[in-house]
């Protein structure tokens, strides 16, 4: 029950642990699937790897739609956050800085959107495309082809029109793939412009350019392949654009309001007013007026003043009192006796040992010096023996021995 406690203290509640672990779970399975969907589109495009040709705008757009989908769930997961937030200062700080990433990427899309129209980015993209080819000879009374990609290698430019070029009238014949005839065989004199390529660009594919010479001399033949931005890039990219910006503007007047509440509550807000519950320390709010601002002043003017340092004291004689001769010494009382002096009066009497450490002590000490051990003295008493002796057989337990036997009295 603590634990909970502290957790609600330190996230407004344990229930936004659960809604973040959720919404990275929501997220990660959402990446996997848009990475698997947009393969899956890319290899069914004509996507491989010798040559190398992978169609990006397809993957992308996959990928784009999936991020506007998690763009949509933040907002609502962000309204979860805030719902469960018992905190009003962490509310207001969840709310703002929603709207701070929403700015910043309506900012980004806004850029990439402006980018994207202009002229001069779509020429950049056109000039990675190349499939011109010159000097093509064809043999007298001969033929010979060429032939080039539909698309580039990441599928952005695709043919659009070809401009063909010969020093002799001949036959020129278009073909998608050697066996899917696009353009008939027909006489061209010296030049062919045909914009029909875009019809067939799509899927990628190769475009075989067949020319067939019935003159009696050589011929030289060249082309010129012009190219157009997919649709992608030109249309549905910029319309994922202004979708991201349309979400981020809703996401901002959904968070303005939640702001805008808890801003005077939030001590991250500059509006942030302080204040105190029953039997917390209140503050004066009265207004301070020019004449207490001047009491103020001259309070603490007074309060600086030093005082004068106090005069030095007159000195006092003292008078010259007689006192009396200091007394002798004390003599020095012997405490111990001296070495090697016998007293001569001194009875001597036996040492009593320590039961437990073993070493000897006097006579009258009633603790062991070396251990502390108390030691336990026996009193000698003096016997008479013949009153012994005659207390001993007057007992009764003497009489009852002599009835016994003569083995008891020998005892």
């Amino acid at each position: 029950m603590a634990i909970k406690n502290i957790k609600e203290r330190l996230e407004g509640s344990y229930r936004l642990i659960r809604i973040r672990r959720i919404k990275r779970i929501f997220f990660v399975i959402q990446l996997i699937i848009a990475t698997v969907l947009g393969l899956i589109i890319a290899f069914l495009s004509g996507a491989k790897f010798d040559p190398l040709y992978f169609p990006a705008d397809s993957f992308i757009f996959i990928f784009l739609i999936f991020i506007m989908i998690m763009s949509v769930e933040t907002i609502y997961f962000r309204g979860m956050e805030i719902k469960y937030t018992r905190n009003k200062s962490r509310r207001f700080l969840i709310a703002r800085n929603s709207m701070r990433r929403s700015g910043m990427i309506i900012a980004v899309c806004a850029l990439l959107v402006f980018i994207l129209f202009l002229p001069q980015t779509q020429e950049y993209v056109l000039d990675t495309y190349s499939a011109d080819e010159s000097g093509i000879n064809i043999p007298v009374m001969g033929s010979n082809s060429s032939y080039f990609s539909s698309q580039d290698r990441f599928g952005l430019v695709r043919a659009s029109s070809i401009d063909i070029t010969l020093d002799e009238p001949c036959e020129v014949g278009i073909y998608k793939n050697s066996d899917n005839r696009i353009l008939p065989p027909q006489n061209v004199d010296t030049v062919l412009h045909w914009s029909g390529l875009g019809d067939y660009s799509n899927p990628v594919g190769e475009i075989t350019v067949f020319i067939n010479s019935e003159q009696p001399v050589p011929v030289t033949c060249s082309y010129e392949v012009s190219g157009e931005v997919t649709p992608f890039i030109t249309t549905y990219f910029p319309a994922m654009g202004l979708a991201f910006i349309i979400i981020q503007f809703a996401a901002i007047t959904i968070m303005y309001p939640i702001k805008e509440r808890y801003a005077s509550s939030s001590i991250y807000s500059k509006k942030y007013v302080a204040k105190t519950e029953a039997g917390e320390y209140r503050i004066s709010t009265r207004e301070i007026t020019k004449k207490d601002e001047e009491e103020q002043i001259l309070l603490d003017s007074t309060l600086d003043l030093e005082a004068p340092p106090l005069p030095p004291p007159p000195p006092v004689s003292k008078p010259k009192v007689k006192t009396a001769a200091p007394p002798p010494p004390p003599e020095e009382v012997e405490m111990a006796r001296t070495k090697g002096k016998v007293d001569d009066e001194l009875i001597e009497e036996e040492d009593v040992i320590c039961a437990k450490c073993g070493e000897p002590n006097s006579a009258h000490s009633a603790i062991c010096f070396s251990c502390g051990e108390e030691l336990l003295v026996a009193e000698t008493k003096t016997i008479d023996l013949e009153e012994y002796l005659r207390r001993e057989r007057d007992s009764p337990m003497a009489e009852n021995m002599m009835i016994q036997g003569p083995a008891m009295m020998r005892f």
